[in-house]
């Protein structure tokens, strides 16, 4: 049986509205959030869920607090389990939203695999959802062309 170890990287914070969290309650009620990246090794693999934030400036302009510290990038949170970018061997985004997806063009190595179903809603949500599937973090190295 394979073993694997998973490592909770914290790469940025945001500040939200509770109800947008808890169904239908804390209305008003700014919580702060964790922006958690899992790094997963075994079977001979690196393996990351979700990449995290890399235009904090930009949400925290657009639509609500967002803030790393220095240490809190991918690049270091990375490093400070003994990995790199191009070390990385599978990227698995739990869903598209720019807090989990947005620093995937980083890795050049990497095979992404997205449930079908994510992949086909990302490209025309619900009104309310539009704004967190912004595509930026798609570019020549990381396109459909890319995903399993």
């Amino acid at each position: 049986m394979s073993i694997y170890k998973v490592t909770a990287l914290n790469t940025a914070s945001i500040t939200v509205d509770k109800a947008a969290m808890t169904y239908m309650s804390g209305f008003g009620e700014k919580i702060t959030l964790p922006v958690w990246v899992a790094a997963i090794e075994g079977n001979g693999l690196k393996m990351l869920l979700d990449t995290g934030i890399r235009y904090h400036d930009k949400w925290n302009r657009t639509i609500h607090p967002v803030w790393n510290e220095p240490d809190e990038n991918i690049e270091n949170a990375l490093s400070e389990i003994g990995w790199s970018l191009k070390d990385v061997d599978i990227v698995i985004n739990s869903h598209l939203h720019y807090d989990h997806a947005e620093n995937n063009t980083l890795f050049k190595n990497a095979k992404f695999v997205v449930s079908r179903t994510e992949w086909e809603y990302a490209k025309d949500p619900i009104p309310s959802q539009r704004i967190l599937y912004d595509f930026e973090w798609t570019d020549e190295s990381v396109d459909v062309l890319d995903y399993q």
